[in-house]
């Protein structure tokens, strides 16, 4: 057990492909629009800005070394209007507070806001980032990479040595390499091109001729000039299905596996699998449909069913329109046992670090304190890290690493945070019998 005390103190709408300003192309002469110009258009107000603080260590409470802080910066793609956006896992590693700004030429009325992590993966180097607003982002069109051609012209956006919104051109140079970064790490299937991508282009869109994008921009030769990688879109979006299928199976989970095939170019969803006695099967999908729509809206990766899925409430109704056998049809995939927001957060503890906790009001009777409230554990699962480092019924939850967990909503972030996720060690803040308590937690 790891307990120690601790002195009492504080806790601290998509842009329609080749829209233009009417009024602007009569006063330009058509010759001036060439594809690429078209292209950056296009695709440009798609395109963000992610910046944010990184920590060089990680102990801010009372009697701990402050964190140095160094600045982050990437490059990410918008893939949907509710704004959730796609970049590279090491834009936002170590980040605590994701800044997101939009590409000057979107049409929105807000230009900065804070994202939240959804989820990641690490080995891949991708993750996915949500930004809010009332008002729809616009969104990048993705292509698939199938089919990409040798000598091929592409465009690279993004925040090049903070640069930002900095636009370089070339051609595809080279498919399928695997690019070596250390002894430990290398990428695989990379798409190479000779448009310049420089640090800060990371998590950005490689995009064609069409204004589509076609990969996510990720690394750069050291020392070489002319040679750059990015991802390819199908691998990038089959990376993207997996993370928001997690996420939303975290809420219920409907027994739907899907994939993706091709026609003509064109994404289709492609139903892999249906569990057997599932929500999925109850409202009649079966394997080989093809879910063209999702509550009247076009479908084309297997991600963004999952994203519906994640952004559904509990009762509703989903409209799903699949093809079968040559025959449209309409189903229904019912929500009713979906889960309150409060019991997802509890059973994640639960799995995660084995408490069970609820929020309470915190007041010790004989010590003054600034708290504000915190988590009481109510159980402890046995064999998991809480049970390893101590923690008891009736521990009241203070803080985890730098956060204070006063709320679900306070739990619900630290849970998501890249910290966690990456099962690195994290620091605990308890009240017990009237004694402030703190040990270090290790997942499992």
């Amino acid at each position: 057990m790891f307990l120690r005390s601790l002195q009492l103190a504080k806790f601290s709408a998509v842009i329609p492909a080749l829209l233009i300003v009417a009024s602007t192309m009569a006063q330009e002469p058509a010759s001036r629009y060439s594809p690429i110009v078209l292209a950056v258009q296009k695709a440009a107000p798609s395109v963000v800005n992610i910046s944010g603080k990184k920590s060089s260590a990680v102990k801010s409470f009372p009697g701990h070394r402050a964190a140095s802080q160094v600045n982050g910066m990437g490059t990410g793609l918008i893939i949907d209007p509710s704004g959730y956006i796609l970049t590279n896992y090491h834009v936002i590693a170590g980040i605590n507070n994701i800044q997101v700004k939009l590409n000057a030429l979107a049409d929105h009325p807000k230009t900065k806001h804070s994202a939240k992590l959804l989820g990641f993966n690490e080995d891949i180097d991708l993750a996915i980032i949500k930004i809010t607003s009332d008002t729809d982002f616009q969104v990048m069109t993705l292509a698939t990479s199938s089919d990409l051609m040798l000598g091929e012209t592409v465009i690279a956006i993004g925040n090049a040595y903070g640069y930002e919104d900095t636009i370089t051109r070339g051609i595809i140079s080279a498919l399928h390499r695997r690019v070596e970064v250390n002894t430990n790490q290398f990428y695989e299937n990379l798409i190479q091109t000779d448009a310049s991508i420089n640090p800060g282009n990371s998590g950005g869109p490689l995009i064609n001729i069409q204004g589509d994008a076609i990969g996510v921009n990720v690394a750069v030769r050291v020392g070489a000039q002319s040679i750059g990688f990015a991802i390819p879109m199908d691998r990038a979006m089959a990376v993207a299905k997996e993370i928001l299928m997690n996420r939303s199976q975290q809420r219920i989970d409907v027994g739907l596996n899907l994939a993706v095939t091709f026609q003509e170019r064109s994404p289709r969803v492609t139903v892999a699998d249906v569990s057997r006695n599932s929500l999925a099967s109850n409202a009649g999908l079966k394997k080989d449909d093809v879910i063209t729509h999702v509550n009247g809206d076009a479908i084309g990766w297997p991600a963004f069913v999952y994203q519906q899925l994640l952004q559904s409430q509990r009762g509703d109704k989903i409209e799903v329109t699949v093809e079968r056998t040559g025959t449209s049809r309409v189903l229904y995939l019912s929500m009713q046992d979906i889960l309150p927001k409060d019991d997802v957060l509890s059973t994640r503890a639960w799995e995660e670090i084995g408490i069970r906790v609820e929020p309470i009001k915190f007041k010790a009777a004989s010590k003054q304190n600034n708290y504000r409230g915190g988590l009481k554990i109510t159980a402890v699962k046995a064999a998991s890290p809480a049970t390893e480092e101590g923690l008891r019924p009736g521990d009241i939850l203070l803080g985890l690493h730098k956060w204070e967990t006063v709320t679900f909503e306070n739990l619900n972030y630290v849970l998501n945070t890249e910290m966690f996720q990456t099962r690195k060690p994290m620091s605990f803040y308890i009240y017990r019998n009237e004694d402030f308590l703190y040990g270090e937690l290790f997942q499992q």
